[in-house]
């Protein structure tokens, strides 16, 4: 995939370019929509098709204390678009520089570095801009000049409830993962790299793989059945979410820990993909660490069991 910067003009030998603009985080289903509308105009129109999104949320930068925990980091974001057909993106810096352009000045950068824009294609409802004047009807007055075409995609629904970013991340606190998955046209997982941690679980016998989960939406705490897939390779495991009260931790920020079964290899600073299957308990405190030990090989006794009703 090909970065685009926000204040370069894309050189191509296309007609044109159809570009979405969004921030896409999840890359629901209804992210999905404004995806194939863009692929579906370049076929058409010959053209390049493009995304216009952000290495952050906005509202991280507008509004710090009300900024979403984000639902992927943005290499899977990058990464589920490149898979869907996007080759490449316009992906914007979010600054106070750039929450302080006009919808004008804002929509006349793009068109010009991505000249010329044949089409662009938004979500109904989504707005950018400063004082997010940048609506769908105001994108249209602007598109007027450069011929530009303007299509705004319906809301994509699951069993009558509007698919947003914002409801896949209620589900996943509430623990709904099924829910979650219909939404996102995919299994809940949660992507991340594996940082070093504390390493005591190898000393009970029951190494785990640290996640960094740092402004990410997760699950409720607790310990889960879980798939964990490494690059191709697809493994067994348990995931603790949460504070690790046996162990005295003062962090009151809930950590994410994974065993993965029959599996004994280094993988600090790798990405793996963990898919919670099923919540077996809740989070307790354990007199001791041979306690917690003989817990866990009960968890992963149970979670064998929910692995058979799986195949």
């Amino acid at each position: 995939m090909q970065i685009i910067p926000f204040n370069s003009v894309l050189e191509h030998n296309s007609k044109g370019v159809c570009a979405a603009l969004g921030v896409f985080d999840g890359v629901h289903l209804g992210h999905q929509g404004v995806i194939a509308q863009v692929l579906k105009d370049a076929r058409q129109m010959s053209a390049l098709p493009l995304v216009i999104t952000f290495d952050k949320h906005p509202i991280s930068v507008l509004n710090p204390a009300k900024a979403p925990k984000m639902i992927y980091p943005l290499e899977a974001k990058l990464s589920l678009l490149e898979q869907m057909g996007i080759e490449k993106v316009m992906l914007i810096p979010f600054n106070e520089k750039i929450a302080s352009l006009s919808a004008p000045d804002f929509f006349k950068i793009i068109s010009t570095n991505l000249f010329p824009l044949l089409s662009i294609s938004m979500g109904i409802g989504f707005v950018f801009a400063r004082n997010r004047t940048g609506n769908i009807k105001k994108l249209r007055e602007m598109a007027v000049e450069t011929g530009t075409i303007v299509q705004e995609v319906p809301s994509v629904c699951v069993h009558e409830e509007k698919i947003s970013s914002s409801q896949i991340r209620i589900e996943i606190s509430r623990g709904n993962f099924e829910k979650a998955s219909q939404m996102l046209g995919r299994p809940y997982s949660i992507i991340s790299n594996v940082v070093v941690g504390d390493q005591i679980g190898r000393t009970i016998g029951y190494p785990t793989a640290n996640l960094s989960v740092v402004d990410r939406a997760i699950p409720p705490t607790g310990v889960y059945a879980v798939t964990v897939l490494i690059g191709e390779r697809q493994f067994q495991g348990c995931m603790n979410i949460g504070l690790r009260p046996t162990l005295g931790c003062s962090d009151p920020k809930p950590r994410v820990e994974v065993c993965i079964l029959n599996f004994n290899e280094d993988i600090y600073g790798k990405t793996i993909e963990v898919i919670p299957l099923k919540r077996l308990r809740d989070e307790k405190k354990f007199a001791s660490l041979d306690t917690l030990r003989l817990q866990i090989a009960q968890d992963i006794k149970l979670a064998q069991s929910v692995f058979s009703e799986e195949t």
